[in-house]
């Protein structure tokens, strides 16, 4: 049976750019199975996408949080994962520009993911002060400072590591705006009786 509406759009969208769509399955091998993770776990990776894609959407942590669960991870973690996004989402980014000026104006304060004991009991401190970082840069990328990277190095991370990090978290975020992207075009196309 042929699906119709607005995910039937998306997906003729997609075929359209097949060069695109290729793309964005590369990535998806390169970041949760690389050749040499570099001492990043692909449960660690899994992890970290389920929380960056919880912060643009549940819908778009739905299919990483099914990977880790599939990979063994216990679904008390992946819930703990998603309820740490929620707890600490708020629409982004925000963060407050230095020196005034009149990109000043433009500074717009917002939560930020706190790296509880809770949340280091359940994934690990390791794995709670990648969640941060991976917050900062989605929500809060102006408001990086050089202590967030000393917490990510006394957490155990490595310069590299956290490169990777950053990498995939920017990949990620990239994917989820383009499909984003694809899923709005497609429903005003169908909207409007246009066909992809």
């Amino acid at each position: 049976m042929t699906s119709t509406g607005p995910a039937a759009g998306a997906e003729a969208l997609r075929a359209q750019r097949p060069q695109t769509s290729a793309l964005i399955d590369r990535l998806d091998g390169l970041l949760f199975a690389p050749a040499d993770d570099l001492g990043v776990t692909r449960a660690e990776r899994l992890a970290l996408a389920t929380y960056a894609a919880a912060l643009h959407s549940e819908e778009a942590a739905d299919d990483f949080a099914d990977r880790l669960v599939r990979l063994g991870t216990p679904a008390a973690v992946v819930d703990g994962v998603r309820a740490a996004a929620r707890r600490d989402l708020a629409p982004g980014p925000y963060g407050v520009h230095k020196g005034g000026g009149a990109l000043a104006a433009e500074s717009r304060p917002g939560p930020y993911l706190s790296v509880t004991p809770e949340l280091r009991d359940l994934v690990g401190t390791r794995t709670a002060h990648a969640l941060r970082y991976a917050h900062l840069l989605v929500l809060h990328p102006r408001d990086i400072r050089p202590g967030d990277l000393q917490d990510m190095f006394d957490a155990g991370w490595t310069q590299r590591q956290l490169i990777l990090i950053a990498q995939l978290v920017s990949a990620l975020t990239l994917v989820l705006r383009v499909r984003q992207g694809a899923a709005v075009a497609a429903s005003w196309q169908h909207t409007n009786g246009v066909q992809a």
